[in-house]
């Protein structure tokens, strides 16, 4: 990464994020990441789209003592024409901290911090959702608060990068991988994977194209490009399967039975020895 590219970086980051002060304060109220019927929807594009990832938050879960949003993602293909939707992954959030369980994961797994928006500069992180492994985890360095304002609506963010022990000082001269992200959306490329060096190289590019909660847009950055031009390809759909979906007695979705006793298997009586 040379030194023109940063000095683009930060240029960027300047003018869509701005002084954390001047929307907020220490009274204004912290705004969910994890909600029932939010939808964040990624492209991937360059001069066409190459896929539209739509992910959506479908109902609770139980995970080990953890009760957890399901997180799904319906994946279309217009490279392959095809689109496929799966669970992601399980979130739940307490105090500013989003974490999350993979979908492979067991009831005797521990959750990965996806964000933390408790955190403040000069704090380090451990944070996992890295690209292509859901369960990779690095450690971050808070740098500076942000604000980012879209439309009518304005969220509070953090600046990291990658923590280094001998850093001191970020600044345009800084050979650095920076990340931003924000209350209410996550990341402004991709919300579960923390990618950011990859949209500004060649090649095609992700970016959080929308997301909203129910009807209520919340944020958009279209880019120009409009899904709906796309949406006429043939597309062969996947959709997922319920095999193997289990609820406890008292109804709620669990990903597995956790003890011995009576389940609900597919609709079924089930009993676990």
């Amino acid at each position: 990464m040379n030194r023109l590219f940063i000095s683009f970086l930060l240029v960027f980051v300047s003018a869509n994020a701005k002084s954390f002060s001047a929307v907020f304060d220490e009274n204004t109220e912290y705004r969910p990441f994890v909600e029932e019927g939010k939808q964040w929807t990624v492209i991937q594009a360059d001069y066409r789209v190459y896929s539209v990832k739509t992910y959506y938050v479908a109902g609770d879960t139980i995970i080990g003592n953890y009760v957890c949003k399901r997180l799904m993602c319906k994946t279309t293909d217009y490279s392959r024409k095809t689109s496929t939707t799966e669970l992601h992954s399980c979130l739940y959030e307490e105090n500013g901290k989003v974490c999350y369980f993979p979908k492979s994961a067991q009831n005797t797994s521990a959750p990965i911090v996806l964000y933390n928006f408790g955190a403040i500069p000069g704090d380090t992180l451990y944070l996992g959702g890295q690209r292509e492994d859901e369960s990779g985890i690095i450690c971050y360095q808070i740098w500076k608060e942000l604000t980012l304002e879209n439309g009518n609506e304005a969220f509070r963010g953090q600046l990291a990068t990658i923590y280094d022990s001998n850093l001191k000082d970020v600044d345009e001269n800084s050979n650095l991988d920076l990340f931003e992200w924000y209350e209410v959306i996550g990341s402004v490329f991709h919300p579960f994977e923390k990618t950011f060096f990859n949209n500004y190289m060649g090649g095609p590019k992700y970016w959080l194209y929308q997301c909203k909660v129910g009807e209520k847009l919340l944020y958009s950055n279209t880019k120009g490009i409009e899904i709906d031009d796309v949406s006429n390809i043939a597309i062969t759909e996947n959709r997922p399967s319920d095999v193997n979906t289990f609820y406890n007695i008292n109804g709620q979705k669990i990903l597995q039975p956790v003890s011995k006793g009576v389940y609900i298997k597919n609709n079924q009586k089930y009993i676990c020895k």
